[in-house]
């Protein structure tokens, strides 16, 4: 399910992080917020490592857990795959940052909404334009999730 190279189908592999979030209700949501960021980090990480940037790095860094080596290592890690960096950046806000006790995993535009249908809409009134809006930049930001061909086709459908 990984992607060959940084610019390959990153929606996809966290189309299938969030599936994996889909937990037990009686499962806290500090625990959800756990597994998600764990979630990113291991992709992260598989991202690297097939991309062999950082492997002798890592290394050194586990060997002598100098501080020096490690700080070198996340220099290399930001400077090597700076063109995903603000994508996982988004995933890791929204997901994390707007915890959801369960995810509807079909596409990003129900997530979105099992999102919106939780957001207090009183600020920011009507709650169907919100999520209409929501939806639109999201998907838009992110691409099309995995099953959808094409990017504006599916910003017709959520219109």
């Amino acid at each position: 399910m990984c992607c060959e190279t940084p610019s390959g189908n990153v929606v996809a592999i966290l189309d299938g992080v969030i599936a994996r979030s889909n937990l037990s209700k009686d499962q806290t949501k500090s625990r959800k917020r756990r597994l998600l960021f764990s979630s990113a980090i291991k992709y992260i990480d598989t991202l690297a490592w097939k991309q062999e940037v950082l492997k002798s790095a890592t290394y050194v860094a586990e060997q002598t857990w100098s501080l020096q080596n490690i700080s070198s290592l996340e220099r290399k890690a930001i400077n090597e795959l700076a063109s995903e960096i603000p994508r996982l950046m988004k995933f890791i806000v929204f997901n994390i940052s707007i915890p959801v006790l369960e995810v509807n995993c079909e596409s990003w535009g129900s997530t979105i909404d099992k999102i919106v249908q939780k957001r207090h809409t009183a600020v920011d009134g009507d709650g169907a334009a919100v999520g209409s809006t929501d939806k639109r930049m999201f998907i838009y930001s992110n691409g099309a999730p995995p099953g959808h061909k094409s990017v504006g086709k599916l910003l017709k459908a959520v219109s």
